[in-house]
């Protein structure tokens, strides 16, 4: 009777040792064989730069800054005729080489351009003009500020590396009914200046074309830049 529980027992413990080793195999089967399919593209890292609008003033077609320049004028006796810039002689009928010229840098946005004339000492008193070459840029109603026209009424987009004129064929003209008592006031120190300030901004993706509420946020953002240095 022993010997038939014990072998009836051992017959059972080998079903069930069996049974956890068929366990254990499928088991390791699903864990241990099995290849799920796995792919990964890898990190893919994007680089954010900011665009710029960025201008300069230069002499003329040159690389020099007109910042740079010397530009007065006097009433000198001698050498009457077309004079270089920097050395302006007040002569009745004579033009005088005045070229600023404002350039849209390379790798700046496109832009919308405006130059600010402002007149000192009475430079007006002397020379024939101080607006800017009409065909290309219209003023703005009530102020000394233009915009670059381009030919037309409507303001103008401006891409990088253009350089515009400023003044009809790079010159200024002395009045003829001057007089040497006209340039009295030059020979006492009180010489006439021309400041030309240009700006600029960038013209995509603004919500306006009118040239008027585009130079109001100029005038906008200058503010809050002097409030906020």
């Amino acid at each position: 009777m022993k010997n038939f529980f014990n072998k009836k027992f051992s017959t059972k413990t080998k079903l069930i040792s069996s049974a956890i080793s068929l366990m254990l195999i499928v088991c390791f089967a699903i864990t241990g064989t099995v290849a799920w399919l796995i792919d990964t593209s890898g990190p893919v890292e994007d680089t954010f730069t900011f665009g710029k609008v960025d201008i300069e003033l230069y002499d003329g077609t040159t690389t020099t800054l007109w910042k740079d320049c010397t530009h007065y004028a006097n009433s000198g006796e001698a050498n009457y005729g077309l004079y270089t810039e920097g050395n302006f002689k007040m002569i009745p009928g004579a033009p005088f080489a005045f070229d600023p010229r404002v350039e849209v840098l390379n790798g700046s946005e496109s832009a919308y351009v405006f130059v600010k004339i402002e007149d000192e000492n009475a430079l007006s008193t002397y020379v024939t003009s101080i607006l800017p070459a009409a065909t290309n840029w219209k003023n703005i109603e009530n102020t000394n500020v233009y915009y670059y026209c381009a030919n037309t009424a409507a303001i103008a987009k401006v891409t990088n590396a253009t350089r515009l004129q400023i003044f009809a064929n790079g010159q200024l003209s002395v009045k003829t009914e001057l007089n040497a008592d006209s340039f009295s006031t030059i020979q006492n120190g009180n010489l006439p200046k021309l400041k030309i300030t240009a700006y600029a901004i960038q013209s995509e993706y603004l919500n306006t074309t009118d040239a008027v509420a585009i130079w109001g946020m100029i005038e906008d953002q200058l503010a809050t830049d002097a409030a906020n240095p």
